[in-house]
């Protein structure tokens, strides 16, 4: 890692820009110094894209991807994960890199307390903070109890995929939560449409995994969301799981744990 790691953050927008200025607004208060702030505008309104513009003006640390026309369908509606978040990672220059949705926020120290967990542990390989579940309006509805992220602040990544995977209490999160190792997220294959399950089963497994519960992502539970607009059409993303074992050979990664393991997560 560089003397002065850096923290790429990325968001891709289309149509809440209410919700996009408080997210933006969050990420450039971060304490920490070095961070690439990389928005992408997936043939946003008219509204988005002026925002988008405007804060690009106003902040130089900040780089825009537009997409002239918006990368979704109904049919298809992970596509953007690949297409969007897989250009904004080519453009990262970042030693850790944190994908977020445009409706959720971080606390302004978030940044400052992921790049610690890597930097105090060579090993680490992901970092993840705490999530909060807020409504439309920011005010809390609920906190994902502690004893379903009762990891320490350091544990392999192995034991969290595993216990994950028997329903046990040492992960819990609604949506994808860890900042990974750019490098790491490269050679793993980028950003996979079945996006938390690759993180998860792809690359946490296979390093350390740092937790401070201390440093909070605010989690925004409301109607307007993707996977609950996905959910009401019947799509429940079964084929993107399945495009992941292929696609990135998990059996094969799995491999390294032993066959029998392998096999079990596969079955």
């Amino acid at each position: 890692m560089s003397d002065t790691p850096v923290f790429s953050a990325i968001v891709c927008t289309y149509n809440r820009p209410a919700l996009l200025k408080e997210a933006v607004a969050a990420i450039r208060r971060q304490t920490i110094k070095n961070i690439e702030i990389i928005l992408i505008n997936n043939g946003g309104t008219p509204e988005t894209v002026q925002h988008l513009q405007e804060v690009a003006r106003a902040d130089k640390r900040i780089k825009v991807l537009h997409f002239q026309d918006n990368v979704y369908s109904a049919d298809d509606p992970t596509k953007y994960i690949h297409i969007c978040f897989n250009a904004a990672l080519d453009v990262a220059t970042g030693d850790y890199v944190w994908c977020q949705s445009d409706d959720d926020l971080i606390a302004d120290d978030y940044a400052e307390k992921m790049v610690a967990l890597f930097e105090e542990n060579s090993g680490c390989t992901t970092a993840a903070g705490l999530p909060v579940i807020i409504d439309f309006d920011g005010a809390i509805m609920d906190q994902i109890p502690s004893g379903k992220n009762a990891r320490s602040r350091y544990t392999p990544g192995k034991l969290v995929a595993i216990d994950h995977l028997n329903g046990g209490d040492l992960f819990s999160a609604p949506g994808a939560i860890f900042t990974i190792r750019r490098d790491l997220l490269v050679e793993a294959g980028g950003f996979h449409r079945s996006l938390e399950n690759s993180h998860l089963y792809g690359i946490v497994p296979f390093g350390i995994t740092g937790f401070d519960e201390s440093a909070v992502l605010y989690w925004r539970n409301h109607p307007a969301q993707l996977n609950k607009q996905s959910s009401g059409t019947g799509w429940i993303g079964i084929d993107d799981s399945l495009d992941l074992l292929k696609d990135w050979d998990i059996e094969t990664r799995w491999n390294v744990f032993g066959a029998g393991v392998a096999r079990g997560f596969i079955r």
